[in-house]
């Protein structure tokens, strides 16, 4: 579907669901009007429906719904990052200074960075690099949302992986091609 077909779906059908999972493919651009879309769109259902946003932590897409879901009084915060000495450089600036050392469980899953309003995974490399860990932060993301919301260039292997790992969960996934 385009923006403007996700535009007509009211926000309190999506927003029925308590957790959003809001990720997309890093190719889209910050600066583009569909990143405004998603800031206000993650504010709207944190804020208004009191749901939480589930992001893979990437630029982009996931960058966006995690600034609209902190757009929430900073005070509400309580975050967690557990983080190894290389993993601490790749946290986007949306969370820099959000971080402590522990982990914590979401719906049995562990989770390296929570809020009131947001859950962030980020690939696990404290054992070192491998490419398949994004894939497995991806299925977290689409077993912990209980909808994904993806917004997809037609070619990211991650975005695509999400949205059939939610897919192969009997979960619902809205695509929107940017």
């Amino acid at each position: 579907m385009t923006i403007a077909e996700f535009r007509l779906i009211p926000i309190e059908e999506i927003g029925a669901h308590k957790y959003v999972a809001i990720i997309g493919s890093r190719s889209i651009k910050s600066d583009n009007d569909t990143m405004s879309f998603i800031r206000d769109l993650a504010c709207r259902l944190c804020y208004e429906r009191k749901c939480k946003v589930v992001s893979g932590g990437a630029y982009g897409p996931d960058q966006a719904g995690m600034e609209g879901a902190l757009k929430i009084p900073l005070h509400s915060l309580d975050p967690i990052i557990p983080l190894s000495s290389k993993n601490a450089r790749k946290i986007t600036p949306v969370l820099k200074g959000l971080v402590a050392q522990q982990s914590v469980m979401v719906d049995e899953i562990e989770c390296c960075f929570t809020a009131d309003r947001l859950i962030v995974f980020y690939p696990d490399f404290k054992d070192g690099y491998a490419a398949y860990k994004y894939f497995e932060r991806d299925e977290k993301i689409a077993r912990v949302g209980d909808i994904v919301i993806a917004f997809w260039d037609g070619s990211s292997r991650g975005t695509k992986k999400t949205i059939d790992y939610a897919i192969q969960q009997e979960k619902q996934a809205l695509v929107v091609k940017c």
